[in-house]
């Protein structure tokens, strides 16, 4: 699907979950299977700006969406199919959760281009002490004046949106045609060294960066 065109006040929702990565083939399974149910409730949600899900063979799984707004987003916390029904089927398998974080959106690119069997998402989190959120966002801002270039740049990019939360958290979510071409940001000076010595400043933490074939999205 086309990247979207974010509006103002929307955010990225990103749950993540992990398991043992010899169980991947299980979790692959039951992350297409719960799809079944969760697109169509999903659906019937509003606000739903897009919705990607994929399971990575390092031991990950991810659900990222965006959102209109925060209150949208949070519609999520009450759906059956999610809090109830796909929990019990991934906990069944394995998977155990952490916290579930609001990104308000601060900035994006991408080309609009559709995606492809093989897209993945790509999703990088660094932390910091929320005391610093302002000096943090600061930095993020700044940045973005050179990473949006740089990123542009680069062959097989769909999108890409970095959001920064309040409780102390960053994320970078992108959208690629290949696991290729998301690995391109490995190597990007603007991303790998000028970005994170800024965030050095705000003693980020920075969690393993992962690659997630998209099993199915919204």
């Amino acid at each position: 699907m086309p990247a979207p065109s974010i509006p103002p006040g929307a955010v990225i929702r990103v749950s993540r979950g992990s398991f043992e990565p010899s169980r991947f083939a299980e979790v692959e399974q039951m992350t297409r299977d719960t799809g079944n149910y969760l697109v169509p409730a999903i659906h019937q949600l509003d606000g739903l700006i897009s919705y990607y899900a994929g399971a990575s063979p390092s031991g990950s799984m991810v659900h990222v969406s965006l959102w209109r707004s925060d209150d949208d987003a949070n519609q999520m916390s009450r759906l059956k199919e999610m809090i109830v029904d796909a929990r019990r089927d991934a906990e069944a398998v394995g998977v155990s959760f952490g916290p579930i974080i609001n990104y308000p959106i601060a900035w994006e690119t991408g080309t609009g281009t559709e995606t492809a069997e093989g897209a993945v998402i790509r999703v990088a989190v660094n932390n910091w002490d929320p005391a610093r959120f302002d000096q943090a966002a600061e930095i993020n801002a700044r940045t973005s004046e050179y990473l949006i270039p740089a990123i542009q740049r680069l062959d097989g990019l769909i999108a890409f949106y970095a959001g920064i939360s309040p409780t102390g958290a960053l994320v970078n979510a992108s959208l690629w045609q290949s696991t290729a071409h998301a690995q391109q940001l490995d190597s990007l000076k603007e991303m790998r060294v000028d970005a994170r010595n800024e965030f050095s400043a705000v003693d980020a933490t920075f969690n393993p960066i992962t690659n997630y074939p998209i099993a199915w999205s919204i």
